[in-house]
């Protein structure tokens, strides 16, 4: 035989061995000649091996819904703007509010409520949808001292003369 009719002949042969063996893979995964994502093992590295089996992760924990209107937060006043019913306070977090601390100017709910505070006052606060509806100082103030008035007093009564002090002015008249 010659080598052009042997080499014409292996060719086709190698080919129907080649789809032979390719044949199954692709029945095996629908016909659409790739492998999916899940399956392909990365470049250089051997046969994937399936991941380790974690623990499940246990679901969050229930927390009971927080009434705002029970927390106290804490800051200085930065402002006090009576007309408009609003003080801006310089606030540590509101972990219940999931707040960072900041700055930030307040609606009170009731323009009485700012009758007690000054600026630079270290205040406690309760809210409500974000409006104030507690608010109280907890700088101490000095302290206001009232005297009572001071009364006065009629002076004393004189001592009743005695006898030998009358017999000495008789004698003195004299």
């Amino acid at each position: 035989m010659d080598k052009s009719i042997a080499m014409k002949l292996a060719l086709p042969l190698i080919v129907i061995a080649g789809l032979a063996m390719a044949l199954p893979a692709l029945a095996q995964y629908g016909g659409r000649g790739r492998m999916p994502q899940s399956s392909r093992t990365p470049a250089g590295r051997g046969p994937s091996r399936p991941a380790p089996r974690r623990a499940p992760v246990p679901p969050p924990v229930a927390r009971a819904p927080v009434n705002l209107s029970d927390y106290m937060a804490y800051g200085v006043v930065e402002g006090i703007d009576a007309a408009n019913g609003q003080v801006t306070i310089t606030y540590q977090p509101i972990e219940v509010m999931n707040w960072p601390a900041g700055t930030k100017p307040f609606q009170v709910s009731r323009s009485k409520l700012l009758e007690g505070v000054a600026v630079g006052d270290k205040v406690g606060f309760k809210m409500e949808s974000q409006q104030i509806t507690q608010l109280q100082s907890l700088t101490p103030k000095p302290a206001v001292v009232r005297e009572p008035p001071l009364a006065v007093a009629p002076p004393p009564p004189a001592p009743a003369p005695k006898a030998s002090d009358e017999l000495s002015r008789a004698a003195f008249r004299r």
